[in-house]
C-alpha cells in the first residue's frame, strides 16, 4: 500500500483540470496548432502502405474502347465465319445425299434393264424375318387389335 503522501499525490495528479474560459487562452492554443501545422511535412504515403489498394478502381486508358471493340468485331466476325461454313456444310451434304441417291437410282434401273431376269430373282428371293410375320398377318382378315395380332402370332409360332 502506498504511504498517504503518495496518495494525495497521485489524487492531485489525477484532479480534473479547470481550463480558462477566456478568449486569449483559446487564441493562443489556435495559434499554437495552426504553427505545428505549418512546420509538419506531410509526406504522400505508397501505394502499398494502404491496406484498401486493392479496392481501389484502377485508372483505365482511353484507348480500353478501342480494344472492345476491335474484339467484338473480332469475335462477331468468327461467329458469323463458323455459322456460314455450318450452313454451307449442311447444303453441302444435302446436295451431296441427293445426288448420291439419284445416281443409285439409276445403277439400279441400268442394272435391271441390262439383266431383268437375274435382277427379278433377286427381288423375289429377298426375306426377310418379318415376311412370315407379315404373311401369317395377310392371311387372318378379321384382326381388329393388337391383342388379336399378338394371338395369332404367339400361335403361329
Amino acid at each position: 500500500m502506498l504511504p498517504p503522501k503518495d496518495i494525495e499525490k497521485k489524487l492531485k495528479q489525477e484532479d480534473l483540470v479547470e481550463l480558462p474560459m477566456d478568449e486569449k487562452f483559446f487564441e493562443e492554443l489556435h495559434n499554437k496548432i495552426m504553427a505545428s501545422i505549418e512546420k509538419t511535412e506531410v509526406k504522400p504515403l505508397s501505394r502499398w502502405s494502404k491496406t484498401w489498394v486493392f479496392l481501389e478502381a484502377k485508372a483505365k486508358p482511353h484507348r480500353s474502347l478501342a480494344r472492345k471493340v476491335i474484339k467484338t468485331g473480332f469475335v462477331g466476325l468468327t461467329l458469323g465465319l463458323a455459322v456460314g461454313l455450318a450452313g454451307l456444310s449442311a447444303k453441302m451434304y444435302t446436295e451431296v445425299h441427293m445426288a448420291q441417291n439419284a445416281s443409285n437410282k439409276l445403277r439400279i434401273i441400268q442394272e435391271a434393264k441390262q439383266n431383268p431376269t437375274e435382277w427379278s430373282d433377286l427381288v423375289v428371293s429377298y426375306q426377310d424375318s418379318n415376311d412370315f410375320y407379315a404373311d401369317v398377318l395377310s392371311q387372318q382378315n378379321d384382326l381388329k387389335t393388337l391383342a388379336e395380332i399378338n394371338r395369332v402370332l404367339t400361335e403361329s409360332l
